[in-house]
């Protein structure tokens, strides 16, 4: 697939055609397309569409997070059979993209900076989450 695209973000310049050179050298499928997810803080985010299923390709603007952090959070996730997206790839030693990358499956539904929550279903989702931490806490 062949995308003359090229993004810029702040400092930074990306060209698609690397972006899905690098995904298809990883994942071992074709591209069918890429979207750019806007006002995404810190990084730079697309979702990558193959015939079999979404992914998302992140691309940090900074060091962060910190080497190791990522698996240690999906590896405590999974060990407490806790839903997340898989996390397939993640690279901080990557010539075209310095600060590195991740590619992760895309989970259905709707980002939390879209949700329009009542007063009581926030309040219910502050239930769960502290219920969460504190069960994983003790």
């Amino acid at each position: 697939m062949k995308m003359d695209n090229i993004i810029q973000c702040d400092d930074q310049t990306y060209d698609i055609d690397i972006i899905i050179k690098v995904f298809e050298r990883n994942m071992k499928q074709s591209v069918c397309s890429v979207h750019r997810y806007e006002n995404v803080t810190n990084n730079t985010v697309y979702r990558i569409d193959t015939k079999l299923k979404s992914y998302i390709f992140k691309i940090y603007r900074s060091g962060w997070p910190e080497e190791g952090k990522l698996l240690f959070i999906d590896k405590k996730l999974t060990e407490h059979e806790i839903p997340h997206a898989k996390i397939f790839v993640y690279n901080r030693d990557n010539k075209e993209f310095t600060n590195g990358y991740l590619i992760e499956e895309c989970l259905p539904g709707t980002t939390a900076d879209r949700i329009t929550m009542s007063n009581n279903q926030t309040i219910e989702l502050f239930r769960k989450l502290g219920y969460l931490v504190c069960r994983y806490t003790k």
